[in-house]
């Protein structure tokens, strides 16, 4: 966020210090359809952090979400439920990450070279190619 929009909202000051954030080591070793989406969230945090396909890290101090933080970002009831078929309304009713629109993960999909998982507009979890049109 540009510290004019900032001021426009009212935001302080302080949220643009760049000191403020920490550095954050993050896994990307990526994972297959089967180990991300195919799965309960349980085993795509799993397979994202503990056995992802390779040994890949990214420090930043802010950055994009996990499949997994997706996933866990909606109530109990969901986490029973395969990423696959998250677009529905026991997982996106109640999932404060869930905006109706396209969100890029860090999660990269590792069967594939060029590709990340996405959510869609209906709260599906997809992979696609980073460099397309539907790229960052």
């Amino acid at each position: 966020m540009n510290i004019q929009f900032g001021t426009y909202l009212k935001i302080p000051q302080h949220v643009f210090d760049k000191d403020l954030y920490l550095l954050v080591i993050r896994k990307v070793g990526g994972n297959t359809y089967q180990n991300i989406r195919d799965v309960t969230v349980k085993n795509t945090y799993i397979n994202e952090i503990f056995n992802p396909v390779a040994n890949t890290t990214y420090s930043a101090k802010i950055g994009l979400m996990y499949v997994s933080d997706y996933g866990y970002a909606a109530g109990p009831n969901a986490w029973a439920i395969a990423l696959s078929v998250y677009n529905n309304s026991t997982a996106t009713s109640n999932n404060w990450m869930y905006m109706g629109l396209y969100d890029w993960t860090i999660t990269r999909r590792s069967d594939t070279t060029n590709f990340a998982y996405f959510v869609d507009l209906t709260g599906y979890v997809l992979g696609s190619a980073v460099d397309g049109y539907s790229g960052v």
